[in-house]
């Protein structure tokens, strides 16, 4: 079961970014916040991704995004993976890699009923990953990305949505 729900992830990432069309226009840019952006990594190659760097070390910045996350009353965290872990369990090493999937009915269900194909993008999910430099990272899809990937015009409901992740990564990875 957990093979299965690690590899529908992994499904769902690719098939985001290999639609993402970095050309287009966006209505959301990114957030200007003082975290150095990922230099020369894979994720240099999905530009419909945040990442930002975190000051912390791994299991540091994890929690805090998931203390971040639990103290926000209008998120709900649905599951929790860990990558790594899942990768030992067929004996495969990975870097520290762990996800949080979590939601806001109130923000999602809006935005599903206006395209139903939206529930492949939320609710949302970032991951805190770790280099081979030993430095540490959150990333998640831009909500400008979501909005412009499934054609969708509720403008304000991204920006909203853009500064609530943009806050969670600030508490995260300069707590």
């Amino acid at each position: 079961m957990k093979t299965t729900i690690y590899y529908t992830f992994i499904l769902i990432f690719l098939i985001s970014c290999e639609n993402y069309n970095k050309d287009s226009e966006r209505e959301i840019s990114s957030t200007e916040n003082n975290n150095p952006k990922t230099t020369a990594t894979e994720t240099d190659l999905f530009p419909g991704i945040e990442t930002v760097q975190s000051q912390h070390g791994f299991t540091t910045t994890y929690l805090h995004l998931k203390s971040a996350t639990e103290d926000n009353d209008n998120l709900s965290i649905i599951a929790e993976l860990d990558h790594q872990q899942n990768g030992k369990t067929v004996n495969k090493n990975l870097l520290p890699t762990k996800m949080i999937l979590f939601g806001n009915p109130k923000m999602g269900t809006p935005i599903m009923q206006n395209n139903r194909l939206s529930a492949l993008d939320l609710p949302q999910k970032m991951i805190v990953w770790k280099d081979e430099n030993n430095k540490v990272f959150i990333s998640y899809n831009k909500p400008g990305y979501i909005q412009q990937r499934h054609g969708l015009e509720q403008k304000q409901l991204f920006v909203t949505m853009d500064d609530a992740l943009s806050n969670l990564v600030e508490k995260a990875t300069n707590h």
